[in-house]
């Protein structure tokens, strides 16, 4: 008796707004940092106002490709993989140092330089770079907008344990790759279409088998402090968004982040929880550009 046929896999039907973003294609580059090559994105026409997305541990700048259509038309938008990450280079040794000068290569390649300092809006792990940039060159950024990256006190920091550090598995077809794809911690709304795209992207062929193209030994050497006495370092606008169900924030930190930092816009995402702009990237989207307006 032969085998049946495999199942072809259902591609998640994606709302319009969704799809017609993801039609804005951007400008794919890559430009060399410290012997590394780095992915860049970029939106909108050069001489606008510009905007830097960094994104959060183990994804890649085209978490950015159905938010930054978005803001295209009045600005000049850039996003990148941090190397280890997407499709950029590995390193030997990562540091907060190399990443802040990541970010700053990429805007000055991009043109985010042009009209005026970029504003920055950084998901999770994205945010310490971005928080660690605008504490050392305040005059390179012109507002950040932090989005449900974890912070904790000194105390807390030193008692913090290590990551697990494993090689990733293989898997002996995207399909089968993909069925494995999860957020971690899990998604809060069921975007099925979301998690398809950032799955779909997030994978590399290897002669043996696809498997997720980050970096697994990325943290091995790599010491970032979360520190949340960095956000009363912030001269420049500042915002801190994060998700009302998020497990890795939450109102107690929000709530500690406008107590250092008063002059921070201090904003929940009702119904998201960690991966905001999946959760609910509508209201992501108007609440940057309500906060952006209103600078």
């Amino acid at each position: 008796m032969s085998e049946p046929a495999p199942v072809s896999r259902t591609t998640p039907a994606a709302p319009e707004w969704f799809a017609n973003a993801l039609a804005t294609r951007p400008e794919e580059s890559w430009i060399e940092i410290d012997g590394a090559p780095i992915e860049v994105l970029a939106w909108g026409e050069r001489g606008q106002p510009g905007i830097l997305f960094l994104h959060g541990n183990g994804a890649h700048a085209r978490w950015w490709s159905f938010i930054a259509p978005f803001f295209s038309a009045q600005f000049r938008c850039a996003a990148l993989s941090w190397s280890g990450m997407g499709r950029s280079g590995w390193r030997s040794a990562y540091s907060p140092d190399i990443f802040v000068a990541e970010a700053i290569g990429v805007a000055e390649t991009a043109g985010l330089f042009e009209a005026s300092a970029p504003l920055i809006v950084a998901h999770s792990f994205g945010g310490l770079p971005a928080l660690r940039l605008a504490a050392s060159q305040p005059d390179r950024i012109s507002g950040l907008i932090v989005v449900d990256t974890p912070l904790y006190d000194a105390s807390t920091i030193e008692n913090m344990p290590n990551l697990r550090l494993r090689e990733h598995p293989l898997y002996p077809t995207r399909d089968a790759a993909l069925e494995r794809f999860r957020l971690t911690p899990p998604n809060k709304q069921p975007n099925d279409y979301v998690l398809d795209f950032l799955g779909s992207t997030s994978l590399i062929e290897r002669e043996s088998g696809w498997t997720w193209q980050f970096d697994p030994f990325l943290w091995k050497d790599a010491h970032f402090t979360p520190d949340l006495d960095m956000v009363s370092q912030v001269s420049s606008k500042f915002a801190y968004f994060y998700g009302d169900q998020s497990e890795m924030t939450g109102h107690a930190l929000a709530s500690s982040i406008a107590r250092r930092n008063p002059a921070a816009a201090v904003i929940a995402i009702p119904e998201a929880g960690h991966h905001v702009m999946v959760d609910q990237p509508l209201a992501f989207i108007a609440a940057l550009r309500s906060v952006i307006s209103c600078w």
